[in-house]
């Protein structure tokens, strides 16, 4: 599978998750009712079904025949209906599309992932800068005494020992 292929596939995974959240506790009565926030909700179902279809028309012809288990074609064909013909969608419609195939397509590009994954070797996670353990820094009055105290180390190494006067033995 081609890597953009896989990216694809994960923003089309990403949108269906959308749906799902969107119309979660959400029933058939509230979906079909005329309150804004249902509207809204079916607004944003269309919008995520038109852009899983215009993913999926971005997939290779290799990809789709390899996976034949879904109706690349007909996700594309939907995405058209939504972007030319938007007023002719039922609600009923748009329902089964946002609840039935979208958790149909949704089990099967999670096992695509997966499948993919599996011979992907995990990439190290890079922690954000705000995770990070934090250096505290030493105060300027440490600082100081550390500079002074090497300064006296190095003056004793770097001092020429000097070698005791001789005196002359008295007569």
């Amino acid at each position: 599978m081609k890597k953009t292929d896989l990216e694809i596939i994960k923003k089309i995974k990403k949108y269906c998750d959308e749906i799902n959240e969107a119309l979660l506790g959400v029933d058939f009565s509230k979906f079909n009712s005329n309150e804004q926030i249902y509207k809204d909700k079916r607004s944003a179902c269309s919008l995520y079904l038109f852009q899983i279809g215009e993913l999926a028309n971005k997939l290779t012809d290799e990809f789709k025949k390899e996976h034949s288990g879904y109706n690349w074609s007909g996700a594309y064909r939907l995405r058209n209906i939504i972007g030319h013909d938007y007023e002719t969608i039922s609600n009923d419609s748009l329902w089964k599309a946002s609840r039935q195939n979208c958790n149909a397509l949704l089990k099967h590009v999670t096992k695509i992932i997966n499948e993919a994954e599996k011979g992907i070797p995990k990439q190290v996670e890079i922690q954000p800068y705000s995770t990070l353990k934090k250096i505290e820094k030493p105060s300027f009055n440490d600082t100081l005494s550390r500079a002074k105290q090497k300064s006296k180390e190095q003056d004793k190494q770097n001092t020429i020992p000097t070698k005791p006067k001789r005196t002359t033995p008295e007569l």
